[in-house]
């Protein structure tokens, strides 16, 4: 899938944004992130999803993105 398309940005915006710095808010939150219980998908999220971050997942229908929510929210409440 070809991001600028879905999003309907050029390639140069997209790049723009992902090297963008993040801002920290002055909240104690857990660095500790939220594990999707796959070393692989935890890989790429940089040990998986933070708080205070925001996540964009888009796919196709019946890609497992409802799946992938539903892990996520079982493994926040193991934490």
């Amino acid at each position: 899938m070809d991001l600028s398309k879905i999003l309907k940005i050029n390639q140069e915006k997209i790049i723009r944004i992902q090297n963008l710095p993040i801002k920290s808010s002055n909240h104690d939150f857990n660095v500790i992130p939220i594990s999707t219980d796959s070393k692989n998908l935890d890989s790429v999220l940089g040990g998986g999803f933070f708080y205070g971050k925001t996540y964009l997942i888009f796919g196709a229908n019946s890609t497992g993105k409802t799946q992938l929510i539903h892990q996520l929210c079982i493994q926040a409440y193991k934490q």
